[in-house]
């Protein structure tokens, strides 16, 4: 039995689990707690060599199903069972048990969000850290939308990290807690940076500054076209790791901090980078937009096991993102808020420098 705590704020329990399961878990959700602690965890994981259940209805095009012991989530063929799930009473509340060795745990993510949700906190898909002068920066944004970057473009600055792709907001504004996930640095983070962290020797860069040019012969066609996508796909597999966000800061790193500055990042079809304020209420909106979009999975799930067992499962969740705006909302009052827009990728130095602008 291993436990995981995100933050104090809720715990998640392992039973029977590998080293790469373990592994897995962290993935999503952070670091394994010290100790197991009294407080019943919200969720379970249960790790089992295979799952084979009697009977197996398919629902939603055969993407997923259900039998008499939960709902199941099945791999990309649609025949063999990835992970069981039995939700509880309250939100996130539920007992997973999963194959081993899936790599990623079904349904743990969303079911983290929904939990912290319950309990006050905003899930945000973002990245946050404090500059070297204090100033606590959080960034939230779609996917793609340049989040790590800018985490690591500011850590080289000398900034300490907060957390990447997972960030928890407090209702009141005062916290901002990362749930340690790995940071995920691509090929074109390490043509751009020179941060000790990432381990970047020369060699190793140089492969990633070719990276854009096989990117562009990859778009035509032809033998050439499917020979530069070939060894791009291989290329990028090879230059992506995972690192500790531990690792990045210079001297310190912060686990919670308090926000000062809120920015919404956000792409765009032209060269410049250029930010401009935005009213906190249109900002909660539009990160309430994207908190929708990260509970769909988890909501998805929630209406298949509410259709195979009536009755059961998690009240009133379909008012979660509400919800989360009514929290955003309470949480950005009065907090300086900006929409930054940039061509993707871009200038990591430049996009930096914008973002310092606005946090001074």
């Amino acid at each position: 039995m291993v436990d995981f705590a995100v933050q104090g704020i809720l715990r998640v329990r392992t039973h029977d689990a590998g080293g790469d399961d373990l592994a897995a878990v962290a993935r999503d959700i952070g670091p394994r707690s010290a100790a197991g602690g009294d407080d019943p965890p919200e969720l379970i994981v249960r790790f089992v060599p295979e799952l084979s259940p009697k009977t197996l209805r398919l629902v939603d095009g055969g993407t997923m199903g259900y039998g008499d012991d939960g709902v199941y989530f099945l791999d990309s063929s649609g025949h063999r069972p990835l992970a069981r799930v039995s939700q509880g009473e309250r939100w996130g509340e539920a007992l997973i048990t999963c194959r081993r060795g899936v790599g990623r745990i079904p349904f743990l993510s969303a079911a983290v969000d929904l939990a912290a949700l319950s309990r006050g906190w905003a899930p945000l898909h973002g990245s946050a850290w404090v500059t070297k002068e204090g100033t606590g920066v959080l960034v939230a944004g779609w996917a793609h939308s340049g989040k790590t970057g800018a985490l690591l473009a500011a850590c080289e600055r000398g900034a300490a990290p907060v957390g990447d792709d997972r960030i928890l907001l407090s209702r009141d504004g005062s916290r901002m807690v990362g749930l340690g996930r790995p940071v995920v640095v691509k090929d074109w983070h390490l043509a751009q940076l020179r941060l000790p962290a990432l381990g970047a020797r020369p060699v190793r860069r140089a492969l990633a500054k070719a990276a854009p040019i096989l990117g562009a012969l990859s778009e035509g066609r032809g033998a050439w076209t499917r020979s530069a996508d070939k060894i791009l796909r291989g290329l990028r597999g090879k230059l992506s790791v995972e690192l500790d966000p531990r690792l990045l800061g210079h001297s310190q790193t912060a686990d919670e901090a308090r926000p000062h500055v809120l920015v919404i990042l956000e792409t765009h079809r032209h060269p410049s980078i250029a930010s401009e304020p935005i009213d906190p209420r249109t900002a909660a909106s539009h990160i309430a937009a994207q908190v929708e979009a990260e509970l769909t999975p988890a909501l998805r799930a929630h209406v298949t096991f509410k259709y195979a067992f009536p009755g059961r499962g998690w009240r009133d969740v379909g008012r979660a993102p509400e919800l989360a705006e009514s929290i955003l909302n309470d949480a950005t009052r009065g907090l300086p808020t900006y929409i930054v827009r940039h061509p993707y990728p871009c200038s990591l130095k430049k996009l930096e420098e914008v973002i310092a602008g606005v946090a001074r």
